[in-house]
């Protein structure tokens, strides 16, 4: 069906190039259900998905959050896109990177886990991107709703919070209030994709 669409459409060129990264994606999803065939595999899969992306966001995260805290990180990932791929991107991650967290075998690879787990949330937050926003909002919620331990789980929730709060400046938060529009306006495009997105993010990790 894709082949046929690219083929078909009025930009072939244009479209033969999505079609060879979607060629790639669904080369690589068959390739790991036929390979992978123990828990063990499956956690190096996610453990290398997980630094492939989350070793260059966590960088960028903390050097951001140390050298110019709450400053805006405009800097594209190639596969992700702009500011709103990078936001989702990194918030998808985030689950992964905590269950890679949870299943280590000692303390110190616990913690580089979550070393990494913050940066990319931080990284995330610095796009501005209101599309992150939301889908760090909806993982919070997510893990209260869903954490065997709900107390800690809060704390962690409200911890990140108010440190966010504290080291965002003014013009993150005149963004965020962007996002809610009246019923008599229509969305657009933007907003559209935002609420979208999120939603697919939500489901996603409902069903896990």
């Amino acid at each position: 069906q894709s082949v046929v669409g690219c083929f078909t459409s009025e930009a072939p060129i244009t479209s033969w190039v999505f079609l060879q990264d979607f060629t790639k994606v669904l080369l690589i999803t068959y390739l790991i259900v036929v390979l992978v065939t123990d828990r063990a595999q499956f956690r190096l899969v996610l453990l290398v998905m997980a630094m492939s992306l989350g070793f260059e966001t966590a960088k960028q995260g903390w050097a951001n959050l140390v050298r110019a805290p709450g400053a805006q990180n405009n800097n594209p990932i190639a596969f992700l896109g702009d500011n709103k791929g990078v936001a989702m991107g990194t918030m998808m991650l985030l689950p992964i990177l905590g269950a890679l967290a949870q299943t280590a075998k000692d303390r110190r690879e616990r913690f580089i886990h979550r070393f990494v787990w913050f940066g990319v949330f931080m990284r995330g937050i610095s796009t501005y991107s209101r599309g992150g926003f939301l889908g760090a909002g909806a993982l919070g919620a997510l893990m209260i709703l869903r954490g065997e331990n709900k107390i800690r789980a809060i704390i962690v929730v409200a911890v990140l919070a108010l440190l966010v709060w504290n080291i965002m400046p003014q013009s993150l938060w005149d963004r965020m209030g962007t996002i809610t529009i009246s019923e008599e306006t229509q969305r657009d495009e933007s907003a559209q994709g935002r609420l979208y997105f999120t939603m697919k993010l939500v489901k996603g990790r409902t069903l896990k």
